[in-house]
């Protein structure tokens, strides 16, 4: 499966527009998308989802474009990102494993 990891070095390439700071800022973000191996539930009642969309809030957008201000004060979560990480959160998907102490319930809209 394949994964935006972000914390690493990604592959090199020159923004288009060099007086566009966003995209400078994108050409020097550290993230890359990567070939990973197949997640499984970490904990013993958690599950796995299988993602169908993923949305990017406006935390993780400073992220990918190294916008924290100059003094790094425009972010309150700049200083709690750990690497590596796999940007967003706001997740649509379907339950893919069941940990070995989860439990489901079957309801109308599928399983839960």
């Amino acid at each position: 499966m394949k994964g935006l990891l972000y914390g690493v070095r990604p592959d090199p390439w020159t923004a288009p527009d060099e007086s566009n700071p966003l995209l400078v800022g994108l050409a020097r973000t550290p993230m890359k998308l990567m070939e990973m191996d197949q997640p499984h539930p970490s904990r013993q009642q958690w599950v796995m989802a299988k993602t169908r969309f993923t949305g990017i809030c406006g935390s993780e957008s400073k992220q990918v474009f190294m916008d924290f201000g100059e003094d790094n004060s425009d972010s309150p979560l700049g200083s709690l990102f750990t690497f590596p990480t796999i940007l967003g959160h706001e997740v649509v998907g379907e339950v893919a494993e069941l940990g070995p102490g989860a439990r489901a319930s079957r309801s109308d809209n599928g399983w839960c």
